[in-house]
């Protein structure tokens, strides 16, 4: 797992973490987005 998150019942982003040494593939504004179509 490279990103893990808590979201609030409204898809805002309440915590998250990626592991060390690691690139993020897809921006955070992207990953956000799923969250937000819940």
């Amino acid at each position: 797992m490279r990103f893990a998150a808590v979201c609030d019942k409204n898809g805002g982003i309440l915590w998250n973490t990626k592991r060390n040494n690691v690139k993020n593939m897809v921006p955070l504004s992207d990953t956000k987005k799923p969250f937000k179509e819940l």
